[in-house]
């Protein structure tokens, strides 16, 4: 259920950013892209825990 509605939100986060908090659109794929970096750097350590 919290993969599903993560992933429902996701793709407004970006609008949010942009419309509401007036952020420039590089400064907005900077952060879609350490957000993907960490996931990356972090799925080993999730992993081992929930094994």
């Amino acid at each position: 259920m919290w993969n599903f509605a993560l992933n429902l939100a996701v793709p407004f986060f970006a609008v949010y950013m942009l419309t509401r908090l007036g952020l420039s659109l590089p400064t907005v794929i900077g952060f879609t892209m350490l957000s993907q970096i960490t996931n990356v750097l972090f799925a080993r350590v999730w992993g081992a825990m929930a094994d």
